[in-house]
């Protein structure tokens, strides 16, 4: 996701250094690749993200959408972006 690129106003609030987590997967290990835009990281946690998609069977797109409409649920109402991907 871009973080404000090119917005003067913004450049002296806003970092373009990366949140990076790294863990070791195993072959039981069950994996999601989320990555959102703060139209959803302010109104959710990493956590309630993935329960919230956990026992989706229907595919990466289904799990976006329903992510979408949790936050707007909760009330966001800032742009919401989000791709999810599953093992």
């Amino acid at each position: 996701m871009t973080r404000a690129f090119g917005d003067e106003r913004l450049k002296n609030h806003i970092t373009a250094e990366p949140h990076v987590v790294m863990d070791k997967i195993d072959e039981q290990a069950e994996f999601i690749v989320l990555a959102a835009s703060d139209g959803l990281w302010k109104v959710m946690s990493n956590h309630k993200a993935v329960d919230c998609i956990s026992e989706i069977n229907d595919g990466d797109q289904e799990a976006a959408e329903e992510l979408i409409k949790e936050a707007l649920s909760r009330g966001s109402q800032d742009d919401s972006s989000c791709v999810v991907m599953f093992e």
